[in-house]
């Protein structure tokens, strides 16, 4: 029920099915091979803006891709030229020309973004045909856990705004 309105929650849960194929084929572009491809943003006039950043893996989160399409962003994730890198998923691909790891939102790591990915791929890994997936959540997961300053147990380092993605380094705000 929306907000207490079981007329109201009807009404929206229909309109959000009907809006769904939409996003999927508005949002989401083929990647340079059959088995990837990222949701990304649209100017006004249609044409797809030629950057990957963390808006591709928020449709994981909000489940908005189809199957084979998430399995397609989590091809694009896996690969360590663009997203996976040593510490925690970019902001923006690293394969982008505007890509700095210790930029604000150019590149650097943000814990609530990744765990926007991780649910993500969670959330299909429990589809079938998306094993891969949950693997994958879990290798970033693992990745954070080793690799970032203050996650270790005994690592007083304070939780920061953001970090370096290939590094772990925190850069920001600290006791975030």
């Amino acid at each position: 029920a929306a907000l207490g309105h079981p007329p109201g929650g009807s009404h929206w849960s229909k309109e959000a099915q009907a809006l769904l194929p939409r996003l999927q084929q508005t949002f989401f572009e083929a990647g340079p091979s059959a088995e990837q491809g990222f949701f990304q943003d649209r100017w006004f006039n249609g044409t797809m803006l030629p950057v990957q950043g963390c808006e591709g893996y928020a449709a994981l989160f909000c489940e908005v891709a189809t199957q084979e399409q998430a399995l397609a962003v989590a091809a694009t994730l896996s690969d360590p030229e663009r997203f996976l890198l040593n510490f925690s998923l970019p902001t923006v691909s690293k394969a982008d020309p505007n890509y700095n790891g210790r930029g604000y939102w150019k590149g650097s790591a943000w814990l609530d973004q990744t765990w926007f990915a991780y649910r993500g791929l969670m959330l299909y890994g429990e589809h079938e045909g998306g094993s891969s997936m949950a693997d994958l959540a879990q290798d970033i997961k693992r990745r954070v856990f080793s690799s970032g300053k203050g996650f270790q147990s005994k690592d007083p380092t304070a939780l920061n705004e953001h970090y370096d993605p290939e590094t772990g380094e925190p850069i920001g705000a600290t006791h975030f």
